[in-house]
């Protein structure tokens, strides 16, 4: 979705996000630097919820997109995470990212596990090529949405949720005369972690918890899924050296 250039007031909550004193000094925080977006911690888990953007309505204009999922919960250990989706209507599925691929499953038929490179995922989405450039809001192996986070696209520092001081990042076109902004987001100006984004219709907000105790394992149906595709991988270099030794 194409937003009209405007900056959205945000009026959600972000958990585990330092709340600026009263009469805080916004400009005295430094710009942004690399990394724009913390890395996702060894150990970390958070939730994703989206809540649609209220938009002016007029008898011309065509439906609004509206958010896929409600509700995302992630949780990310060494160079495994499992996401657990809720979409809009009701359907969840569970996705596991491992050795470069993204295996998924939907809950009414988990044992049916559908497998794809992250190259194949980026490349998946099918909606205009400036949205390309936002990423793909729901699987991800990091954290979705804010792939193109950058000095580029770097507005302000700017408070989420009218309390936490957060460096703003707007993803601009141009559509005739007219300047549209096709992505928001905001990032903790001290911890470096994401708070939210705005793309194609909805608002998506972080919500960090505690990390998994224990260690993350892929349930059966996935690792059977994960040791075909090794196989696979396997064979493909066995006949690549036998190729390469003929020659």
């Amino acid at each position: 979705m194409k937003i009209p250039i405007a900056f959205l007031a945000i009026v959600l909550s972000a958990s585990g996000a330092t709340a600026a004193s009263p009469g805080a000094d916004l400009t005295s925080f430094p710009p942004p630097r690399e990394p724009y977006v913390k890395p996702v911690a060894e150990k970390a888990a958070w939730t994703i919820t989206t809540q649609e953007m209220p938009t002016e309505k007029k008898e011309s204009s065509p439906p609004q997109p509206k958010s896929l999922v409600t509700s995302i919960e992630s949780a990310h250990q060494g160079d495994m995470k499992r996401d657990l989706i809720t979409y809009a209507n009701g359907q969840k599925e569970e996705v596991w990212y491992v050795h470069g691929q993204a295996l998924s499953a939907a809950s009414s038929r988990p044992e049916k596990v559908v497998i794809q490179s992250f190259t194949a995922l980026e490349e998946s989405i099918d909606q205009q090529g400036a949205y390309r450039l936002v990423g793909n809001p729901i699987k991800s192996p990091g954290f979705p949405g804010l792939n193109w986070v950058g000095p580029k696209t770097y507005d302000a520092v700017r408070l989420f949720n009218k309390t936490i001081p957060a460096y703003h990042y707007v993803l601009r076109t141009k559509e005739g005369e007219n300047d549209i902004v096709i992505a928001e987001a905001w990032v903790d100006a001290q911890t470096g972690l994401p708070l939210g984004y705005i793309s194609d219709g909805a608002l998506y907000v972080y919500r960090f918890g505690d990390a998994p105790p224990g260690a993350m394992v892929l349930p059966p149906a996935f690792e059977g899924a994960l040791q075909k595709v090794k196989q696979r991988q396997d064979l493909q270099r066995r006949l690549q050296a036998d190729a390469a030794a003929l020659r």
